[in-house]
């Protein structure tokens, strides 16, 4: 049935290439979802980037939310 189906998110970072150790840190203790995917973008300005997830998500057969962390 639907709902016992798990809904998948994707966690998008875009980020211009540089990040501290305590970004790192706090990622890392982030709660994310059971299902989840963490999709990475650099060296492209963040708009550009954001694009990309958005089109990433449409296309993709697993996840329904996108949630950017920037």
């Amino acid at each position: 049935m639907a709902w016992e189906r798990e809904v998948a998110t994707i966690i998008a970072i875009p980020h211009t290439m540089y990040t501290t150790v305590v970004w790192a840190h706090h990622l890392r203790q982030l709660q994310v979802p059971t299902v989840h995917f963490l999709h990475y973008a650099r060296g492209m300005p963040i708009d550009v980037a954001r694009n990309r997830f958005v089109k990433e998500l449409l296309k993709s057969v697993d996840a329904e939310y996108l949630f950017f962390l920037d």
